[in-house]
């Protein structure tokens, strides 16, 4: 493994969680048209609190969300570039990305209080966002391996341990972050840790990861 190939790897991934970020926006289109609702503008929220700015108007704000959108979905396709370096391909590797940014959602977006509590959402509301990056995760995996096939000779980890690798590892990370929500002393620490990101106090961050 060299840096040259591991910085190739991330980059490819980023490409591929772009064209995963698209088809995920397509099915969310589809879902907002078969429910009736509007656009969410949680993503934009989401950048006010994090950088301290405002949209002037609600087109500016629709701006906003799209750009935080496509660029949160491509940034976390680097995680599918970073989990190909264990020798984690295919399905197993779309699973355990699908997994991972559904535990992030469900703790990132309630502690920056641009979503309700996760105990809130209701267990329809988890499983539209389970099957949206599903989708994103499966797009993404099928690009990334289309970009970036694997060299001849190097192991497959299609076999069973990968895919329990796979369910374990990202089961026992989403019950860890909902684990924020269901410990109120969790949560506050959560909570905290938002707050001193959008303040970029980062001696107060390690502070609240280092402390127990």
């Amino acid at each position: 493994m060299t840096v040259h190939r591991v910085a190739g790897d991330l980059a490819v991934g980023m490409i591929a969680g772009l064209v995963g970020t698209l088809a995920m926006t397509a099915g969310q289109q589809l879902e907002m048209r078969l429910r009736k609702r509007k656009p969410s503008s949680a993503p934009a929220e989401a950048v006010e609190r994090i950088f301290e700015v405002q949209a002037k108007n609600e087109l500016a704000e629709y701006r906003l969300a799209t750009a935080a959108h496509l660029g949160y979905g491509t940034t976390w396709g680097a995680f599918r570039g970073l989990v190909d370096q264990v020798g984690l391909r295919g399905a197993p590797a779309s699973l355990l990305h699908a997994v991972v940014l559904q535990g992030a959602a469900m703790w990132m977006m309630p502690a920056l209080k641009v979503a309700p509590p996760v105990k809130e959402w209701g267990a329809k509301e988890i499983a539209i966002e389970g099957v949206h990056h599903l989708v994103y995760a499966t797009a993404t995996g099928l690009t990334y391996e289309l970009l970036n096939p694997r060299p001849e000779g190097r192991r497959p980890a299609w076999h069973l341990p990968a895919w329990s690798a796979a369910v374990y590892t990202g089961a026992k990370l989403a019950w860890r972050l909902s684990s924020l929500y269901r410990t109120p002393s969790l949560r506050e620490r959560a909570t905290e840790l938002a707050e001193a990101a959008r303040q970029r106090d980062w001696g107060h961050a390690r502070e609240v990861v280092a402390s127990r």
